[in-house]
């Protein structure tokens, strides 16, 4: 499955890789895809992502892993559904969740789960 971008090419402050952003059912799209990087460019550039994230607005990485540790640190902050690819890589969507209280995304850019 191809990742080129059809959309624009959005640099965010703090992020390690660019992003796509582009319109897709009536949300506003981010997504990167950090299934090259090692450690901590993909939680790094999640956490800056997930920052875009509110109401009609989403966030899409394409990792080689789940990133549980991501996931231990924002999972309760947003919806996230994780699709497995047919060429073995991981989509993982990151929604607003109403009446959430977001993660700290200014913080700690480990890779490490909460409580680090």
């Amino acid at each position: 499955m191809e990742n080129r971008c059809e959309g624009e090419i959005v640099y965010l402050a703090g992020a390690e890789l660019p992003f796509c952003r582009y319109e897709s059912k009536g949300l506003i799209c981010y997504r990167f895809d950090s299934s090259a990087q090692e450690c901590p460019v993909p939680m790094v550039t999640a956490l800056v992502g997930l920052r875009q994230v509110k109401p009609g607005v989403r966030l899409i990485m394409i990792n080689h892993t789940e990133p549980m540790g991501l996931f231990g640190r924002v999972g309760k902050s947003y919806k996230i559904k994780v699709n497995e690819r047919d060429d073995g890589l991981f989509e993982i969507i990151f929604d607003h969740k109403e009446g959430a209280v977001h993660a700290d995304l200014y913080g700690n850019m480990t890779c490490e789960g909460p409580g680090v």
